[in-house]
């Protein structure tokens, strides 16, 4: 509902620009929906409140699917404070290296797997829904999977789920992905401590890591804090590398991906 939310999340970015003004930072990242980017025909990111007299702004679109087993675009927005005189504006691609990533890099077997499987209600909640049917069960275990929302455990349109076990016969069980499993969709890495209340509803909301990491440090070069380091943009790259590691398995899948990135060079970000 944009500005018309009568609980005021529509204009929360007033705040942000209040802050902006406030602390002067030399740069920002701002990451959120691609809605933010669509809604009301794009007024809505490019409104004169938003930009403010200071900033120069550059805005790409990125799908987390090019690095992790999970479809994930997103809208994210680098600011310049204007008076950090450059001779070339900021900018950054939005080409990612395509690693070809399957929900199978991610799945776990084990005792947690038992505590997220669909019982006979759930089931049939989800095989009611009749919007994106090929967003529910996802058997092809090659395929990445849809986007996590916060609302996942609701089982709600979009929600995706795989089988309990490989073997899938008539009378399949399926499960849900646990939340170490979405984590590590997400790329976080497996030893990052989740809250076990409201896991799920955390990393649903929450940013990619890994390509926070490549464009936050293409950030740091352009305005100078980078400068005692001429492979920042190297430097951001490898931790990059580091984070979809340690976001893996830690068995024969994570060597897989391993060799793979060692066959990828520095991506220009």
């Amino acid at each position: 509902m944009g500005v018309k939310d009568p609980k005021g999340r529509g204009v929360l970015f007033r705040d942000f620009v209040r802050i902006l003004k406030e602390k002067q930072p030399k740069a920002f990242l701002l990451e959120n929906v691609r809605g933010l980017f669509l809604h009301e025909d794009g007024n809505t990111h490019s409104c004169p409140r938003a930009r403010g007299i200071w900033l120069r702004c550059e805005i790409r679109m990125l799908d987390a699917v090019k690095l992790l087993p999970q479809e994930r675009c997103r809208l994210f927005l680098v600011g310049i404070r204007t008076d950090l005189k450059k001779e070339q504006p900021f900018q950054f691609s939005s080409i990612l290296p395509d690693l070809k990533r399957g929900i199978q890099d991610i799945l776990h077997n084990g005792n947690e797997e038992d505590k997220v499987t669909l019982n006979g209600i759930q089931l049939g909640k989800v095989r009611a829904q009749r919007e994106y049917p090929e967003a529910r069960f996802l058997s092809d275990h090659k395929s990445a999977a849809k986007t996590k929302q916060s609302s996942y455990t609701k089982c709600m349109v979009g929600s995706q789920f795989v089988p309990a076990v490989l073997e899938i016969g008539k009378d399949a069980k399926w499960r849900r992905f646990s939340s170490r499993e979405l984590a590590s969709l997400q790329g976080f890495p497996e030893n990052v401590a989740l809250c076990r209340e409201i896991a799920y509803h955390m990393v649903g909301n929450a940013v990619v890591p890994p390509i926070i990491a490549m464009i936050a440090a293409a950030v740091l070069e352009y305005i100078g804090l980078g400068s005692g380091n001429k492979d920042i943009r190297d430097w951001g790259w490898g931790i990059t590398k580091t984070l979809l590691l340690a976001a893996s398995p830690d068995d024969s899948r994570r060597e897989a991906l391993e060799d793979k990135l060692s066959k990828v060079n520095r991506i220009e970000l």
